[in-house]
């Protein structure tokens, strides 16, 4: 605003020049119409600061109150059936997982507290699919949720994950496609027995040597 105040002032002592200028003009016009519309939100704002934020303060209340025992229990349900994928995908020593309101992942592991974060670019891969897939499942199962049913798992193998647990990974997949038929999961990477093994060949598209995938 205070920008836009003192372009408008330059124009208009462009505008006072004795020999007027019309472009002058109209930036003065232009920027007085910007300066009226930042002032605006400015008054809203101080409008707002009585008693309406007070409404509003107490209606967030209400609906976090509201919310919170059925956020608690769907993510507890998130976070068992995350658990269980996860260790499906080759994270064994997994014993306890849990998903917060603010998706923060707590995990427990061979007796120990840790963090997503924590975690390695393999178990961190393997930690997010399950944590996608548990959500859709949990969606399925109340009837809520509007995911259009496709997911898309990039590279997986280029995350620092050893072979077993990339074919811990791929197995773990191709289970869950029974499991979650209306799902469709798109795996791209180097082509791999784990995938060839498990995964029909009209499901499958590579190349060979030189060749192009497309």
């Amino acid at each position: 605003m205070l920008a836009a105040e003192r372009a408008c002032r330059e124009a208009e002592q462009a505008v006072e020049d004795p020999q007027p200028h019309l472009e002058a003009e109209r930036d003065c016009i232009r920027l007085e119409a910007q300066i009226e519309e930042l002032r605006r939100p400015v008054a809203m704002a101080r409008e707002i600061e009585g008693g309406d934020r007070d409404i509003l303060s107490a209606a967030e209340t209400v609906a976090k109150d509201l919310m919170k025992p059925n956020q608690e229990a769907i993510l507890a349900r998130v976070s068992e059936l995350t658990t269980d994928y996860a260790r499906r995908f080759g994270i064994e020593n997994l014993e306890r997982l849990s998903i917060d309101g603010a998706t923060r992942m707590k995990l427990v592991k061979g007796g120990q507290q840790s963090c997503f974060l924590a975690q390695t670019a393999g178990e961190k891969v393997r930690l997010k699919v399950a944590a996608t897939l548990a959500i859709l499942k949990i969606a399925e199962t109340e009837g809520v949720g509007r995911h259009p049913g496709l997911l898309l798992v990039d590279s997986p193998g280029a995350n620092e994950m050893v072979a077993p647990d990339y074919e811990k990974l791929i197995a773990g997949l191709a289970e869950l496609a029974t499991e979650l038929p209306h799902l469709q999961i798109f795996i791209t990477g180097i082509d791999k027995p784990a995938i060839r093994e498990r995964v029909p060949c009209s499901n499958l598209r590579y190349a060979e040597g030189d060749e192009y995938l497309w």
